[in-house]
């Protein structure tokens, strides 16, 4: 007679090696088996939400003369190193912010009826514009630019041209660009 312990061992070990012979002639018996079906993509996190405009500069109060405080709902840019009878009209305040972001300058609009008996405006400084050493009946007309070379006589500088022309101008010459923005208003 078998002893018991002997008999699981035994057991056991025939188990094993039939079942590892049973699944290897199964496995060499069944069809290739077929593709896992296609898992789906890990999930990509969601794109960044669209990138908000840059909010304006602080706003602050600013002193013009009554006469150029623009008319409500609309705004000016104020460029502090010209004459006030040489700064630009009167646009839509998205425009003039929209301008003076990307060639500076100061917003201003009047934040009050009190504006336009004192001059008191709100502002918005979007960083200076360098106009030194150009005489303010030289600046381009409104919507042209101007390449301002330093050290050439004011009669002796390129004439004004349309912005494109005068971008390309101003890398070739090595000079400013100076840019007179027009009012979209009519």
């Amino acid at each position: 007679m078998i002893q018991p312990l002997r008999f699981a061992f035994l057991l056991a070990l025939l188990t094993s090696v039939v079942g590892c012979y049973a699944v290897e002639t199964q496995s060499r018996d069944l069809p290739p088996r077929a593709a896992e079906p296609p898992r789906p993509p890990p999930r990509q996190p969601p794109p960044p939400a669209a990138e908000a405009p840059p909010d304006p500069p602080p706003t602050g109060g600013f002193r013009v003369p009554p006469d150029r405080v623009p008319p409500r709902g609309l705004c000016r840019i104020w460029y502090d190193d010209l004459p006030a009878d040489r700064q630009p009209a009167a646009m839509t305040c998205a425009r003039a912010q929209r301008v003076a972001r990307n060639h500076g300058g100061r917003v201003i609009w009047a934040a009050s009826d009190r504006a336009f008996q004192d001059g008191e405006v709100a502002s918005a400084d979007y960083g200076q514009v360098d106009l030194r050493g150009v005489p303010p009946d030289r600046l381009p007309p409104p919507g042209y630019c101007r390449v301002w070379l330093d050290g050439v006589p004011p009669d002796r500088q390129p004439p004004p041209a349309q912005c494109p022309q005068a971008e390309r101008d101003a890398q070739r010459m090595g000079g400013r660009l100076l840019y007179m923005p027009s009012s979209d208003v009519r």
